[in-house]
Order: C-alpha cells, then sequence, then structure tokens
C-alpha cells in the first residue's frame, strides 16, 4: 500500500476525488495580507516550483485542484 492509497477521498458525481484540494491563491500570488507578500509569493511561486508542487501533492493522493 502506498501513502496516497491512504489519502481520504469522496465522490462528486461519478468522480472519486481527495479530500484534501490544493489551493491556487499562492500560486496566483493571493496572500490576503499584504503587497509585499504577494511579491514574495509570486517571486517563489515560478512556473517550474508550481510544477513540482502539484507533482508531490499527486503522489500524496492529492487529486484535486481549486484555481
Amino acid at each position: 500500500m502506498s501513502v496516497a492509497d491512504l489519502m481520504p477521498t469522496t465522490k462528486i458525481a461519478h468522480l472519486t476525488i481527495s479530500r484534501l484540494v490544493v489551493g491556487g491563491n499562492p500560486f496566483s500570488a493571493n496572500s490576503h495580507q499584504s503587497p509585499e507578500l504577494d511579491a514574495e509569493m509570486r517571486d517563489y511561486h515560478c512556473n517550474r516550483r508550481i510544477l513540482e508542487t502539484l507533482r508531490r501533492a499527486h503522489q500524496w493522493g492529492v487529486t484535486a485542484f481549486q484555481s
């Protein structure tokens, strides 16, 4: 059994998705804190890091993303 098999899931219509959802705010630099933190997030979350984060989430069994 892999760690991804331990991720709780739920059904929406005919789809089975993870109950843990990756949110898009960090990727789009929406910190809801300050323009300075938004800028830090924008600098950190380059395309390579976004893809790396999504790949890691998938390895851990996360199959849902809200953008």
